[in-house]
């Protein structure tokens, strides 16, 4: 393990050493695995002592990683990376601003996927709610006992913002 966390110093020492290569590169290449709250290694930095660009591409790199399939476990779904990712930032592990960025660009419940509702039916996401991330606009398709909802159905539409009615 030690060894492992080797590896932004010999990376900050063979990307020193690369003509033309902007300076701010090697160091973000060393602080990737910086934690905000200190835990991260190699220097056990904290918050703005790690630089942006490595803040960024921590919270960049670890979404890639878990929605990717990996030989040691299945990909996670866009919805659960996210939702780990929240929870590592607010424990500090990753910068809660980035995280929030990322959630704008991603968003937490991706336009077109299905989801299920509190009341029982099954609806897409249309789009999202800018901070309101748990409550996007959703069309209901399938009312809770199977029956099918029409598009002009005026209870299709669905503003979560503004309803009792949650995804599950």
């Amino acid at each position: 393990f030690l060894e492992v966390q080797k590896h932004p110093i010999r990376s900050l020492e063979l990307l020193e050493k690369v003509p033309g290569i902007p300076t701010v590169v090697p160091l973000v290449c060393y602080q990737v695995h910086e934690s905000m709250n200190g835990e991260g290694y190699p220097r056990r930095r904290r918050g703005n002592s790690i630089h942006l660009f490595a803040r960024i591409l921590k919270v960049a790199d670890a979404y890639a990683a878990l929605t990717t399939r990996r030989p040691y476990r299945p990909r996670m779904m866009p919805y659960a990376a996210m939702e780990l990712l929240i929870r590592k930032a607010r424990d500090m592990a990753y910068d809660a601003v980035v995280v929030r960025a990322l959630l704008h660009v991603v968003s937490l419940f991706p336009i077109g996927s299905l989801c299920t509702l509190s009341d029982g039916s099954v609806a897409r996401v249309l789009r999202s709610n800018r901070e309101q991330y748990t409550q996007p606009v959703v069309q209901r398709l399938q009312r809770a006992n199977g029956e099918s909802v029409g598009d002009d159905d005026p209870d299709a539409i669905i503003d979560l913002r503004e309803s009792e009615i949650s995804i599950c």
